[in-house]
């Protein structure tokens, strides 16, 4: 069988892309596997064709479109109108647009993303939707309405599956006597940013300054507004010394920020996965966030989920420290929920059924 995996980006450093890749490493097993997408960085062990080869490809019998959603792209719609067979879409979430007021060219990109979803809903009414949450249906009225399978995406895009670790960084966390936070994701308006430097703020307030908190995430010139409103609160609330964005970074060091944090701090308003708590989880690292969109779905059982009091992120995050017990039962019951759910075999095997729900022998 050939499988035609589309979507219209494929970079590094991606959640996404990395979805790609071991899903392309699994199907290879005893599938031949291309790859079709718009802009392409490249990644080892993955074959990409052109749009002509795809054309060719999905107009025949024997191909079979794996398409990832997760953006408007109308190149992707134009070629998976031609293709004879049934369809997989692999739904990432588009981010409500009401987060881009700001940002036009996002806002309707979100939009047209919404209504491509709709569409294709209506235009392929056999097409299976593997989700990476049953959030994502949810939110858009789709779950009763499309045959699906919740499949998560495969985690491990921090590098946390073998890269070589930063020892500087590392040692420097270490042997640093403060409490270290940290959050991973972009620099965009969803992301909850600046929800994070009031529970920097709390924690000064109620425990002392020796807090900081690593913000690790790619920054975006259309969200530039955003990332000044980011910088403009720390030096409001007189936080310079305990938040450090350090941008994008590399997979090594990445991963040794995962190693030597205290908690994994997140505040994000919508996400329709969150692969940076599983991932947390699979480092023993503890784990407090916003109970919003997928984030209780992913995160489990046994973890600490809150509201919007910014003073309860603070006590949470205390309490990590001075309570032992409660720290290690944290770590183990998110180390837990990774392990049953969420490892690359327990992922490989949820992928695989689905497709046989669909009567494809993988």
């Amino acid at each position: 069988m050939q499988f035609l995996l589309m979507h219209r980006t494929v970079a590094e450093h991606d959640a996404i892309s990395y979805d790609i890749l071991e899903t392309n490493r699994l199907l290879c097993r005893s599938h031949q596997v291309q790859l079709f997408c718009e802009h392409f960085a490249r990644l080892d062990g993955i074959s990409q064709i052109d749009a002509n080869a795809a054309m060719s490809l999905l107009a025949g019998d024997l191909c079979f479109p794996i398409y990832y959603h997760s953006t408007y792209w109308p190149e992707g719609e134009r070629l998976l109108s031609l293709t004879n067979g049934r369809i997989v879409f692999k739904y990432h979430n588009i981010t409500p647009p009401s987060y881009f007021a700001q940002v036009p060219d996002y806002w309707q990109a979100c939009i047209a993303g919404r209504e491509q979803t709709y569409r294709f809903v209506r235009q392929y009414p056999k097409a299976m939707w593997l989700t990476d949450s049953l959030f994502n249906l949810r939110e858009l009225g789709l779950d009763a309405g499309v045959f699906h399978r919740v499949v998560p995406p495969f985690v491990g895009a921090s590098g946390s599956g073998g890269s070589a670790l930063d020892e500087a960084v590392l040692r420097e966390l270490l042997t640093d006597k403060r409490i270290h936070l940290l959050f991973v994701g972009r620099i965009a308006p969803h992301k909850g940013h600046l929800f994070l430097l009031d529970v920097v703020y709390r924690y000064r307030q109620f425990y002392g300054k020796d807090v900081i908190l690593h913000i690790i995430g790619k920054r975006d010139e259309a969200c530039r507004r955003y990332a000044e409103a980011i910088l403009a609160k720390i030096t409001e609330l007189g936080l310079s010394d305990s938040v450090e964005m350090l941008g994008e970074v590399d997979a090594s060091r990445l991963v040794s920020y995962f190693l030597g944090s205290d908690a994994y701090l997140c505040c994000s308003e919508h996400e329709g996965f969150c692969a940076p708590i599983v991932e947390a989880q699979s480092l023993h690292l503890p784990v407090v966030a916003f109970a919003s969109s997928a984030i209780p779905e992913t995160i489990g059982r046994g973890q600490i989920l809150l509201g919007d009091d910014a003073g309860a992120y603070a006590h949470a995050l205390h309490r990590l420290r001075a309570d032992e017990k409660f720290r290690q039962l944290t770590i183990q019951n998110g180390r837990r929920n990774y392990m049953e759910r969420f490892t690359y075999e327990r992922t490989a095997q949820t992928y695989l059924s689905a497709l046989g729900d669909m009567g494809l022998a993988v």
